[in-house]
This record gives C-alpha cells, structure tokens and sequence, in this order.
C-alpha cells in the first residue's frame, strides 16, 4: 500500500479513528458510567449491611446490629418468631440496657427495621434499674445509619466534586490532594488510550517493511505500554501525595502519543516531492 503512493497518515487513519473512539467510550465511563454504577452498588450495599442486618440473625451467634447493639437469640421458630432473646443496648451513654425476653418477631417499618418482644425485662446496668414488662418495641433504627450520612467515597462522586468537595462530603482536609488527583487521573485517563494508539501504529508502519514480518517492533511496543502502565500507576499515587506533581499525569497520557505522532507523521516521515531538474544541455553534448 505505501508503494501504491499512500502516505503514512492515510495507512495510520483507521488506527486513529479506533482511537478517538476509545478515547470517547472512555471518557464516558470514566465521567458518568462507573460513578453512578459505584455509586448505586454501594448505596446496596450499605442498604444490606446496615438496613437488612436486623433481618440476618442466626441462632446461637452474637449479632453486632452495629458498634454499641448486639443481638443474641437462642433459636428461631420456623414462622419467624425468635425464643430467647437478649439484647445488650448501649445506643445512649447514659442507659446502658440489657434486655431480655422469651420471644420476638421482627417487623419492618417505614422508619426501619423494629424488633416487638413478649415477656422480658430491662435493666439499666448504669443505675441498676429493672423493668418488667408483657410486650416492648425495640427500635433498630439508630442502629442502622442513615443513608444520607454515609460518606461517599472518591470514585463515586462527580468531577466537579472532586474538584471542588465541601466539608459535608469530605471531613478531613487532609484527602483533598487525593481528589484533586483522582479528578485530573479521571480526567487524562482516557488520553493514554490515544497514545497506546499512536504507538502501536508506529510500531507498525515506522522501519522497513518485511516480508516475512518480525516480532521484535510489536514486542518492544508491547513492553513499552506495559512500562508506561506502571509509571502511570507511580505517577497517580505521587501526585496524590502532592498536588505540584499533577501536571505529570497530563505528560504521562500525551506525551508518549505526541512523540509518536512527531516520529510518525512528522516532517521527516514526510514523502518528497522535488521535481527533477534537467541536466544542463552542454553538459549532455559533453557526454
């Protein structure tokens, strides 16, 4: 093809046409796609761990609901009615309770999951206060944290948040560097898809053409995205550390396409067209 007359930008277009396409599908699931797909698992996720805890209880086990509840039940009927219930209750630093009841059911509100018990008692072991009582509703859900307080982590949130978070979303000011590095990785990301592109082509289409072909060009442009792979992974955790550093993940996702694109398209690649100038005519009656 390139003796048909075809330059090399002309034999590199459909490489880089199926870059730009990368490059789009990556932007799209770096900005939109893996966030809300992140962001919806771990809201079900939460929802499982700290909602349908309650509804997880197994016969014979201490059952932590969360940091100051835990459950323990002898065994469960198999209509769902838990026997021998006991109930170690230190939501509020001033009553610290233990209840104890000979039955249970679980019932699930609109406000979260509750636990009604029959025949039990409770004491406060502060001031050593004891209550009897025929039915009690046990109110699980300070022990299930509300979604709306559940911090999100960095690869869930948007661009703009990461570059801009407010303390709701991110207490501590120290993991601010680590955004800002998180959104310009998002960010430049997807260019390296272009490079790795631009590589391959030169890797292709650069030196002279074999016959028999060779395996040492596409080797080394295997061995190269792998070493770029790396540094990218080096350059991400340093730049998170400090934010002067962040311009090298910018460098490290176009510089190594740019370079290729000089050694591939550049002016030395670059077909010559010289018209032949014609011999002096006293020199041809000399010959």
């Amino acid at each position: 093809m390139r003796a048909a007359g075809l330059s090399q930008l002309s034999l590199a277009r459909p490489g880089l046409a199926l870059g730009v396409v990368s490059i789009a599908f990556c932007y799209l699931l770096n900005i939109w796609i893996v966030p809300a797909s992140l962001t919806r698992f771990r809201e079900f996720q939460f929802e499982i761990r700290n909602r349908m805890a309650a509804f997880m209880l197994q016969e014979g086990v201490f059952t932590s609901l969360s940091d100051d509840l835990t459950v323990y039940v002898r065994y469960r009927d198999p209509d769902g009615v838990l026997r021998g219930l006991l109930v170690d209750d230190a939501r509020q630093p001033n009553s610290h309770a233990t209840i104890i009841a000979e039955r249970g059911r679980l019932v699930d509100s609109s406000t979260g999951p509750r636990v009604v018990l029959f025949n039990g008692s409770r004491q406060e072991l502060d001031r050593l206060n004891v209550l009897t009582f025929g039915e009690n509703v046990l109110d699980l859900q300070q022990a299930s944290k509300n979604e709306s307080d559940r911090l999100r982590d960095m690869s869930e949130v948007s661009v703009h948040d990461l570059l801009h978070p407010t303390p709701a979303m991110l207490p501590n000011a120290r993991d601010i560097p680590k955004w800002h590095a998180e959104a310009h990785k998002r960010l430049a990301t997807p260019l390296t898809a272009g490079s790795f592109a631009l590589l391959a082509l030169y890797s292709v289409l650069a030196g002279a053409f074999r016959r028999h072909g060779g395996m040492i060009r596409p080797l080394m442009a295997v061995l190269a995205v792998v070493g770029l792979l790396a540094a990218g992974l080096a350059i991400d955790n340093i730049a998170a550390r400090d934010n002067v550093l962040t311009p090298f993940i910018w460098v490290h996702a176009i510089g190594p396409g740019l370079v290729c694109a000089w050694l591939l398209l550049g002016p030395a690649r670059r077909p010559s067209h010289r018209v032949p100038v014609a011999a002096p005519v006293s020199a041809v009656q000399g010959i």
